[in-house]
């Protein structure tokens, strides 16, 4: 008799072990899905914002690009020489949300951090916080420029990063 409340106790324990074990398979599977929602047709938003596109629009000085802009999802990378003071070459950066939600620029960051001490990024644009509508496009545009104060051969070769999120609000 005690063998068998006992083997039923176990049957128990090993049932509520693993209805347990796929619970919290369940949870994880439910915790790690992304924030995305479903549009009014019952499909899945669909999160796409990427640089389409960087053109040169002013060069300055003895400046020169050692290599054209190339851009990947929404990272840009520029390999440029600048040799006189107040050289510069300055860039337009198209960005556009293909997506169907909208997106908000979360940061951007250049790397290496500290490229060359004579060379300088300047942004006219990206605005941290800035809003990209589902369907538009937006511009930056990005200022390499030198600073030395005596005829030199500077290059630099840096990537920008742009970061995107979600805008949750409507």
């Amino acid at each position: 008799m005690e063998v068998e409340d006992t083997t039923s106790k176990n049957i128990v324990i090993i049932g509520l072990l693993v209805a347990f074990v796929l619970l919290v398979f369940a949870f994880l599977k439910l915790a790690t899905v992304s924030n995305l929602r479903t549009n009014k047709y019952g499909y899945d938003d669909v999160w796409d914002i990427a640089i389409t596109n960087i053109r040169l629009v002013d060069k300055k000085g003895e400046a020169e690009e050692v290599s054209k802009p190339t851009f990947a999802n929404k990272n840009a990378s520029f390999d440029v020489r600048l040799k006189t003071p107040d050289s510069s070459l300055r860039y337009e950066i198209s960005v556009k949300n293909r997506g169907t939600l909208d997106g908000k620029l979360q940061s951007y960051m250049l790397v290496p951090e500290d490229d060359k001490k004579n060379v300088e990024y300047i942004f006219d644009e990206p605005y941290v916080n800035d809003v990209l509508k589902s369907g538009l496009e937006t511009k930056y545009y990005v200022t390499i420029k030198y600073l030395g104060e005596f005829n030199n051969d500077e290059a630099s070769s840096r990537t920008l990063i742009l970061e995107y999120v979600q805008n949750s609000r409507k």
